[in-house]
């Protein structure tokens, strides 16, 4: 069983693409459950508290986004979004709505 690695040829730019969306899915799907299971492990532990306080803060916390969160700028100007967005070439409709307006007017 023989594992294909990516061509050498590969641009650094594609690779810095991938290797963010890679991250974001594992993120997206490894962070919530280790820390549901982190949260219940340390429960019934001596560091309890910790899960008490982090509970109390999410009850209280709990409608924020509904509020639009909390914007961090260092967080928003990251390379990772940069990265995120050429990895998926995407046109909103109106750009494909006017492009197509225009070679149909020639």
């Amino acid at each position: 069983m023989k594992i294909d690695f990516a061509p050498v040829d590969v641009p650094l730019q594609r690779r810095l693409q991938t290797a963010a969306v890679v991250q974001w899915v594992f993120s997206f799907l490894g962070l919530a459950p280790t820390c549901i299971i982190l949260f219940f492990y340390l429960l019934f532990t001596r560091f309890w508290l910790i899960s008490v306080l982090y509970a109390i803060w999410w009850y209280y916390d709990y409608d924020t986004p509904a509020r639009g969160g909390r914007r961090m700028p260092f967080l928003c100007g990251m390379k990772l979004w940069q990265h995120m967005r050429d990895y998926f070439p995407i046109k909103s409709s109106q750009e494909q709505q006017s492009s197509s307006q225009s070679l149909a007017a020639k």
